[in-house]
């Protein structure tokens, strides 16, 4: 958890779009679902709607998606087509449950995409699907929705496999 004295000195740091600080934090937008890099170009937030996390995956699994404009899921000027296709692919359709046949179809080897997101993100592209899943259900569960709506709205279909995923996290 980020303390309220770093959440004071990031935003201020989002506010100056200090480079330095990239990598360092991700600021979740409440207002619009979004999640972004210290830099990113858009116009920013007052501070009451922003939401501070230390990883990407954090961010995710709070149920907010990358950001478009400054893509904090890749290297400042520097993402493979490959990470881009992924990502993209898991934003048009993220309740999916990813498979081989998944990667097939998208003419990807899948060792190679859990290699480049495991180098880039510290975490693998299934578990990169997977968070995003997750933050959608718990963003569901807490506007009020029943838990099993919540499991079944984003492809889990046996209550002892979300349980389970729900647990890790």
């Amino acid at each position: 958890m980020i303390s309220a004295a770093n959440q004071q000195e990031y935003y201020q740091e989002l506010l100056d779009k200090k480079s330095e600080y990239e990598g360092v934090f991700y600021v979740g937008v409440k207002t619009t679902g979004v999640f972004c890099r210290p830099t990113c170009p858009a116009r920013k937030p007052k501070i009451e709607n922003c939401e501070f996390y230390e990883t990407a995956e954090e961010a995710l699994l709070a149920s907010f998606r990358p950001c478009k404009r400054c893509r904090p899921l890749s290297h400042p000027n520097q993402v493979s087509d490959l990470v881009r296709l992924l990502v993209d692919a898991v934003e048009d359709n993220p309740e999916k449950r990813w498979t081989n046949q998944d990667f097939q179809k998208l003419s990807v080897d899948a060792s190679t995409a859990r290699r480049q997101f495991k180098k880039r993100f510290g975490m693998t592209f299934v578990e990169y699907a997977r968070a995003r899943r997750m933050g959608l259900a718990l963003k569901q569960i807490r506007e009020g929705d029943a838990v099993i709506d919540a499991q079944l709205s984003t492809g889990y279909e046996s209550s002892s496999g979300f349980r389970d995923a729900f647990s890790r996290i």
